[in-house]
């Protein structure tokens, strides 16, 4: 079977800048193998295998940041503490680190042309970007923003998950 815990932090809605500064956050953290996080967990704790950790929005009225870590249940109640300690530890450096390694693997997968402009596909949800910004979102517009995040900008997401008890979920399967 296989057993883990998920943190979540309950975030007021937010804007286009703001939600695009607590997914990048969220990369920064697990979005890679030299990702503090996984660093962490993994190289130095040996606790999992995968991680997960990933900002998503909800509806008009919440949002959400939180993080899955798939572990054996003895370790649930560390889970919390490392990450908490992991969130504090973050230094200026590892954070522009983090940021210019998303920017430099987003250039390296861009593949197709009219994704720039309209991010057509299967999963492409223009109900809800009219819904939430007014107006189709392109990734063009997603990187753009991105881009222009700031160390400061990450800094605030920081605080606001330090500031913050998060509701522990945890799953068990036999």
């Amino acid at each position: 079977g296989r057993d883990s815990v998920t943190l979540v932090y309950l975030v007021e809605p937010l804007g286009f800048w703001d939600a695009a500064a607590f997914s990048v956050f969220a990369r920064i953290l697990s979005g890679s193998m030299a990702s503090p996080l996984f660093q962490e967990l993994r190289e130095k704790l040996g606790l999992v295998y995968e991680l997960d950790l990933t900002f998503s929005e909800r509806g008009p009225d919440y949002s959400y940041f939180y993080f899955h870590c798939p572990t054996n249940r003895r370790n649930f109640g560390n889970a919390g503490s490392i990450f908490r300690r992991v969130l504090e530890s973050l230094a200026s450096d590892t954070i522009v680190r983090g940021h210019r390694m998303i920017q430099r693997r987003r250039r390296l997968e861009f593949t197709n042309p009219i994704d720039a402009c309209h991010r057509l596909g299967a999963d492409y949800d223009a109900v809800s970007d009219l819904a939430r910004w007014g107006r189709p979102i392109s990734f063009g517009d997603i990187a753009s923003v991105e881009d222009a995040l700031t160390p400061d900008d990450f800094f605030r997401v920081q605080r606001f998950l330090l500031e913050r008890e998060p509701l522990a979920i945890e799953i068990t399967t036999d």
